[in-house]
């Protein structure tokens, strides 16, 4: 299984290598994320305690596709 998170606002990697991705292994999951950047919201180093909306979204994505990917509830 694979799971392939872009954001289609993404600076750096033209979100059509995310659908080239995709076109060479039709199997793979594709989450464009809308209004997301290459680094997820994020920033290195990242000052704050919290994580950026972006990033816990693709978090929170992850561990949604390991679950159902695991079959573990």
């Amino acid at each position: 299984p694979l799971l392939l998170l872009h954001g289609d606002q993404d600076e750096t990697v033209p979100v059509e290598r995310a659908h080239e991705l995709k076109s060479w292994k039709p199997t793979a999951e594709l989450v464009v994320l809308p209004g997301v950047t290459h680094n997820f919201g994020g920033a290195h180093p990242w000052p704050e305690t919290e994580l950026p909306a972006e990033t816990r979204q693709a978090a929170e994505l992850t561990v949604e596709f390991l679950r159902r990917v695991l079959n573990v509830a």
